[in-house]
């Protein structure tokens, strides 16, 4: 006698035969449920509505220059090393090399303390040919006394206040002075001129027995740089010498009370670049 399944038992080994092992069959009669082993398909995300999927927030960007900042977010895409234009706009970075607190790419003086500026130019020290000609650089203050000597005022002609020349220019030096008959009434005075830090003057600008109580003038002298001069700034001083003439009966041009030390003694400046 050939056995029978009952209808249910049929139906199971029916769907055992079409899915294999690999299903799990709904007893209810519904479509199969997928086996935990199986391959899994991504999760999508989808709104709280059951709408269309959201991005995944997960997802990878475009990042051209893979600095790990998305291009759209990034203000230099093309640059890996900067996230936003900065000082010197992307491609170019905001180095301070010399540490002056200005990038290289709008520094007025590399290599030098753009904060330094002592006569007021506009120009850095590092950088200024000439860093005492500004508003607030070299200004003598007259009148500049030394004994009887007394220098009213200096100037230079042509060039003005501190002129910038060349190695071997000849320039005019106006000196006004007064020279008094004391403390030795009687003597024979010299003013002597020069610059600071050599060894002797360059010429008097007073020599001469003044007249009670004093004379007073101006002198105009022609002053010519050696051709060695080396570029820099540099002081003319005024020295007071009492002699039977300019640069005693030798005619030296050592300075007759030694080279003068005091800044109080500087009459006018000059720059060589």
């Amino acid at each position: 006698m050939k056995a029978r399944f009952p209808p249910q038992l049929a139906t199971i080994a029916l769907m055992f035969s079409m899915f294999g092992s690999g299903c799990f069959v709904d007893t209810s009669g519904g479509a199969p449920l997928p086996d935990a082993s199986s391959p899994r398909v991504p999760d999508a995300r989808v709104d709280q509505d059951g709408g269309v999927p959201a991005p995944d927030a997960d997802a990878p960007c475009a990042d051209r220059d893979r600095d790990g900042v998305c291009d759209a977010d990034d203000g230099c895409p093309d640059d890996a090393t900067k996230a936003a234009p900065g000082i010197c706009g992307c491609g170019v970075p905001d180095a301070d090399s010399d540490g002056d607190g200005a990038a290289d790419c709008v520094d007025a003086c590399t290599g030098g303390d753009d904060r330094v500026d002592d006569d007021g130019d506009g120009i850095p020290d590092g950088c200024d040919d000439c860093p005492i000609d500004g508003p607030t650089g070299f200004s003598a203050t007259f009148p500049v006394a030394e004994d009887s000597m007394h220098i009213l005022g200096a100037s230079w002609s042509p060039g003005g206040r501190v002129p910038t020349l060349e190695a071997g220019d000849t320039v005019t030096l106006v000196v006004e002075y007064r020279v008094d008959d004391m403390p030795c009434p009687g003597c024979i005075k010299q003013i002597e001129i020069g610059a600071e830090g050599d060894a002797g003057f360059i010429y008097c600008a007073y020599d001469g027995n003044p007249t009670p109580p004093s004379s007073s003038g101006v002198h105009r002298a022609s002053v010519r740089l050696p051709s060695a001069t080396p570029p820099g700034f540099y002081y003319m001083v005024a020295n007071y010498a009492e002699q039977y003439e300019c640069g005693g009966t030798s005619g030296g041009t050592a300075w007759y009370r030694g080279m003068p030390a005091a800044s109080t003694q500087r009459i006018a400046a000059f720059c060589v670049r």
